[in-house]
């Protein structure tokens, strides 16, 4: 598929933008129910070579 550099650059904007609107909302809730911060493991994410989440990884 193509992409067109100004689309991504607006929806990595507008996901920036969201998570720190996000961010003081999860930090409360963190504090609220006494979490702590604890890996548990790691995680292993991957895209299919050409998919439309494929921009350069």
């Amino acid at each position: 598929g193509k992409m067109f550099l100004p689309q991504v650059v607006k929806s990595a904007r507008v996901m920036k933008q969201a998570v720190a609107w996000l961010e003081p909302y999860m930090e409360e809730e963190k504090q609220r129910l006494g979490t702590v911060d604890v890996s548990n493991g790691k995680v292993l994410m991957a895209t299919v070579k050409g998919d439309v989440h494929d921009i350069g990884k």
